[in-house]
C-alpha cells in the first residue's frame, strides 16, 4: 500500500520501506495517477491496488473526494482512504514525538502558507496567511523575468521559467545563467536578487511564527511544503527558533506513508496474538514503524523476535 499527498501543483507517493521513508514519485499533478501506481510497482516489485491519499482540509469537500476516488478507480486502484493533510502529520508526531506535546508546523507550499500549532493530536492553533505562497513567490519572480526580457509576452512561459528560477535557489548557488530560449543570449541572475522580491512575504510569515513561539512554546517546530528548502527561509524561521527546535521534515508525506502501512497490518494487528514465528518475523520491519499501535505485550514479543 501506498501514500500519496496530492498538492496544489504536485502529486508525491512514498512507501515505508525498511523501517525508513521511501520516496517512490514526484510528479505535476495531471489528473492521472497511472504513472504514479507504476512507479510504485517498480519501486515494490509487487501490484499496488490500494492507497492512502492525504489532501488539504480546505479539499476535503465531497467533491475533491468522489474526484479522487473515480481518479484512484481508473488507474487500478481500488482500496482508498482519504485523509487530511493535519491527520497525516498527527500520525507522523505519534509515531516519532511520543514524549513531546506541543508542534508547531510551518506548510509552505504552492498555495497559502499554513501555520498550525499541536498539542499532541489537538490543533490548538491555525493561520493561513494569504500573501505568502509559492504561486505568490512565482508570479514576483516573472514579473522580475519580463522586465528583463521585455520581449518575451507569455505569461505562462515567464512562470515556468520562474518556478525553474526558484528551484535553483535550493543549491545555494550565488548566480546562475538564464537561457530562456536555449540560445546564446544569456542573463546572469543574482540570488540577492531574487531574494530582494520575496524577503517580505518571508518575513511576514516568520512575525507569525514568532508570535505563535512566544505564546506557546513549541517542543519542536516543522518546516515543510514545497518552498522548504529555501535558505532565506530557513535562515529567517532559524533566528527565531534556534537549530536544534527547527525540523526541515515532508511530515505530511512521511505521516500518509505510515498512515498506509497502518492500514496494511490492521489485519496483522488485529490477529497479531495468533501470528506465528515466520509471520512476524515477515512483516517485523514494518511493525517497527508503526510501533506506537503496539500494546506492552506485543511490543514484548516483538522485542523477542529481534533478540532471537
Amino acid at each position: 500500500m501506498i501514500g500519496i499527498n496530492i498538492g496544489v501543483k504536485n502529486i508525491k507517493a512514498a512507501v515505508i520501506k525498511g523501517g525508513k521513508l521511501k520516496l517512490i514519485s514526484r510528479r505535476v499533478f495531471d489528473d492521472d495517477l497511472v504513472k504514479t501506481r507504476e512507479d510504485a510497482e517498480i519501486y515494490l516489485d509487487d501490484f499496488c491496488t490500494a492507497c492512502v491519499v492525504s489532501l488539504k482540509l480546505n479539499n476535503l469537500n465531497k467533491f475533491n473526494k468522489n474526484n479522487i476516488l473515480k481518479l484512484a478507480r481508473n488507474a487500478g486502484i481500488n482500496n482508498i482512504k482519504i485523509i487530511s493533510e493535519l491527520d497525516a502529520a498527527c500520525e507522523y508526531l505519534r509515531n516519532n514525538f511520543k514524549d513531546l506535546n506541543k508542534f508547531l508546523i510551518i506548510d509552505a507550499g504552492a498555495g497559502a502558507a499554513k501555520l498550525n500549532l499541536l498539542e499532541r493530536d489537538k490543533l490548538i492553533e491555525s493561520v493561513i496567511i494569504d500573501s505568502v505562497s509559492g504561486n505568490k513567490f512565482d508570479e514576483l519572480i516573472a514579473e522580475f523575468l519580463g522586465d528583463l526580457r521585455a520581449d518575451i509576452k507569455d505569461e505562462k512561459f515567464l512562470l515556468s521559467e520562474a518556478e525553474k528560477l526558484k528551484n535553483y535557489l535550493d543549491l545555494k548557488l550565488d548566480k546562475l545563467e538564464w537561457t530562456p530560449f536555449n540560445d546564446d543570449y544569456k542573463i546572469n541572475i543574482y540570488r540577492e536578487d531574487l531574494e530582494r522580491l520575496i524577503k517580505f512575504q518571508v518575513r511576514e510569515l516568520a512575525h507569525v511564527a514568532r508570535r505563535l513561539i512566544l505564546i506557546y512554546k513549541p517542543d519542536k517546530i516543522f518546516l515543510t511544503g514545497g518552498m522548504a528548502n529555501l535558505p532565506i527561509l530557513k535562515s529567517e524561521l532559524q533566528n527565531i527558533s534556534g537549530d536544534s527546535k527547527l525540523i526541515n521534515e515532508n511530515i505530511i508525506l512521511h505521516g500518509t506513508a505510515l498512515c498506509a502501512l497502518k492500514n496494511e497490518l490492521e489485519p496483522e494487528l488485529d490477529n497479531f496474538n495468533n501470528l506465528n514465528l515466520k509471520a512476524l518475523r515477515d512483516i517485523k520491519l514494518k511493525l517497527v514503524a508503526i510501533e506506537h499501535l503496539l500494546n506492552r505485550s506485543q511490543k514484548d514479543r516483538l522485542n523477542n523476535i529481534f533478540n532471537k
